[in-house]
């Protein structure tokens, strides 16, 4: 992965802006409460109630796209109700945004530490999260540098293949043990704790 590009700028939002699931709404009227220079942009499905000229709509985009939005972002911020898996924020993160995300356990557990978490369904704590990393440059770019070294530790590509590695390694291992038996998924295939 390449490192944070100097060259980004702004913010970025990616989901539903027509189901309550994603937080658009709760995004809108964050946005109504800041006052920030910097672009923002939106993307994903579903129809769009009028946006304020400030905000430009990028349209519903492809894995490809979603990820070179991401690239062009300082910030993510994905102010999801109900987001049990956090797929976004780490297609954002390993691209190297800092993220802003609801206090969610999904987000706790994947992001405690590294990412600005904010009460979900809170417009004011959205807001002066999105003013903090808007006014704060050191701030925003250690936010940038923690969820960026997170994702990458956590979720790279290398990551996943090292980690099936190991899975058939123990498999192997396991069958070696049992004279050929199949494989019990257990503690002799699971990862060690």
């Amino acid at each position: 992965l390449s490192p944070i590009k100097k060259s980004r700028s702004g913010f970025v939002y990616y989901g539903r802006t027509d189901e309550k699931s994603d937080g658009f709404d709760v995004l809108l009227e964050a946005l109504r409460r800041v006052k920030i220079e910097s672009p923002f942009r939106i993307a994903g499905e579903g129809s769009r109630p009028p946006l304020p000229g400030w905000i430009s709509d990028l349209g519903w985009l492809d894995g490809a796209g979603r990820f070179a939005a991401f690239e062009k972002a300082e910030v993510a911020v994905l102010p999801a109700r109900d987001d049990p898996f956090g797929l976004r924020s780490v297609e954002a993160g390993l691209a190297g945004c800092a993220l802003v995300l609801s206090d969610l356990p999904s987000h706790r557990e994947l992001w405690h530490g590294a990412a600005v978490l904010v009460t979900a369904d809170d417009p004011a704590a959205l807001g002066d999260a999105i003013q903090l990393l808007a006014t704060d440059t050191r701030r925003r770019e250690e936010c940038q540098r923690l969820c960026h070294a997170r994702a990458v530790s956590g979720f790279s590509a290398d990551r996943m293949v090292d980690e099936y590695l190991d899975v058939h390694r123990r498999i192997r291992r396991t069958w070696a043990k049992k004279a050929g038996g199949p494989p019990r998924l257990s503690e002799d295939v699971m990862p060690l704790s």
